[in-house]
């Protein structure tokens, strides 16, 4: 949620900056494998791999197809509070091998990412590997197993490749799913990213609502060839004010978390910034694990804003809402969203 994590001027003079995200899901034993594009433009972009412990802790990996296949390592824990944005050093073994040291960032309070050096043999490491080791300080060491790394790894630097030379992946086997063992075709509708008739009814429909309980009423709903090719993935999508909003179904098939959103959201939103990025969490009107919205910009060459809302969905999986916003748009794209926020709690409150 992520990030991925991204577009065409919208017609009457909607900004750049409705964005794509998630072109794929599948899974690979208890890893889920997302796959994300650029709607800015067009481009495939990183590929992200997480899996959940029983320990509530999320270890991830993303490869991106640009700068030689960029890989780097996630972590994430919703009980985690982290300052956003402070650098935070990892040292860590695997197996009986020598610790190794790496520097990253936390995305949001309960998201770290730490790139790691693109070495043939730390990536055999992590793939031939039994075990990862980390150290928490005060003599403390968490553990993690390294289950079907070799193969995950291996995919992700296949999806990479094919996202690199312009082709969304899909594995031909999820050899290791007990899920679809024994399923050799693409992967289940329910997995894929292409919305349906039903879907675009469902999203119109609570999107309609969700705006009129916040007051707007001089949106308009793209249809037909007025939505870019790189945005049709998306099952409804609007302007209003300058801005462009979205609405995505995240079916129950699609096996993911509040957590593992989230991770990917951020991940692929600061690995296509190339300037200055920032994100955070935004205020919720009260605690609901299930549920998170977050805020994330970028200055560069191509500056944008975007605030995300995720809630549950009763049929089962989640609902992504997205205002975006591009140039100096980060006042209103929040403000927006903090009006969208309220709405969205007004039209699905016990969701």
């Amino acid at each position: 949620m992520k990030h991925l994590f991204l577009i065409c001027l919208a017609l009457i003079a909607a900004p750049q900056a409705v964005l794509g995200k998630i072109v794929n899901v599948y899974s690979i034993g208890d890893w889920s494998v997302v796959v994300h594009a650029d709607d800015r433009s067009g481009r495939l972009g990183p590929c992200i791999a997480t899996t959940k412990y029983q320990t509530g802790t999320i270890l991830g990996f993303s490869v991106s197809p640009q700068n030689n296949g960029t890989w780097s390592i996630l972590f994430g824990n919703p009980r985690w509070n982290l300052t956003t944005g402070a650098a935070v050093n990892l040292r860590y073994w695997i197996d009986n091998n020598l610790f190794k040291e790496a520097s990253g960032s936390a995305l949001a309070p309960e998201v770290v990412l730490f790139p790691l050096p693109g070495q043939i043999s730390l990536i055999n490491e992590f793939r031939q590997g039994k075990m990862l080791f980390i150290s928490t300080g005060n003599g403390g060491v968490a553990q993690f197993a390294l289950t079907n790394t070799s193969q995950i790894l291996f995919d992700l630097l296949a999806c990479a490749k094919d996202s690199l030379d312009g082709r969304v992946h899909v594995p031909t086997a999820n050899m290791f799913s007990n899920q679809n063992r024994g399923h050799t075709g693409p992967v289940p509708a329910a997995a894929t990213a292409a919305p349906t008739a039903e879907s675009r009814l469902e999203a119109v429909t609570l999107a309609t609502n969700v705006l009129a309980a916040a007051g707007i009423s001089s949106f308009h709903f793209l249809s037909g060839d007025e939505i870019p090719e790189s945005v049709r993935i998306h099952d409804a999508v609007w302007t209003v004010n300058g801005l462009v909003g979205s609405l995505r179904v995240l079916a129950d098939g699609r096996a993911m978390t509040t957590v593992t959103i989230k991770a990917g959201l951020l991940a692929w939103d600061s690995s296509i910034c190339t300037g200055k990025f920032a994100s955070g969490i935004l205020p919720m009107q009260k605690d609901r694990p299930d549920s998170f919205a977050i805020f994330t910009a970028c200055e560069d060459q191509h500056t944008w804003s975007e605030s995300y809302i995720v809630v549950p969905r009763k049929r089962g999986g989640h609902y992504l809402f997205t205002i975006a916003g591009q140039g100096k748009s980060e006042d209103a794209v929040k403000s927006a969203g903090n009006l969208f926020r309220q709405a969205v709690f007004q039209v699905l409150p016990g969701e």
